[in-house]
């Protein structure tokens, strides 16, 4: 279970359909900040242009673990370059998509 020091807290940004722009908002925000654990941007519509801004936000992480994306109309290409991001970390992770 997380505390609210980790994660990211940003409000009203949950089934809002902010679109890539609001993916684009937190990717910026994971950038710098090394102390975030888990995101939930579930419902969104955030698609693969999303997925691409989060997926090179985490070339600059190292600490988020989960990464809540379900209903966001991401194909299997953008959820694939969330996957590769992740890995290419080498730390263990979850992505919730489902």
């Amino acid at each position: 279970n997380f505390d609210n020091t980790h994660q990211l807290k940003i409000p009203g940004i949950f089934g809002r359909r902010e679109g890539s722009l609001g993916a684009l908002f937190v990717a910026e925000r994971l950038s710098k900040n090394q102390t975030i654990l888990y995101i939930n941007i579930s419902s969104n519509n955030i698609g693969d242009t999303g997925a691409l801004y989060l997926a090179a936000a985490l070339e600059h992480n190292r600490t988020l673990h989960t990464l809540d994306v379900r209903e966001n109309d991401i194909s299997e290409d953008g959820l694939r370059m969330l996957i590769e991001a992740f890995t290419a970390r080498g730390l263990p992770f979850e992505l919730i998509s489902i």
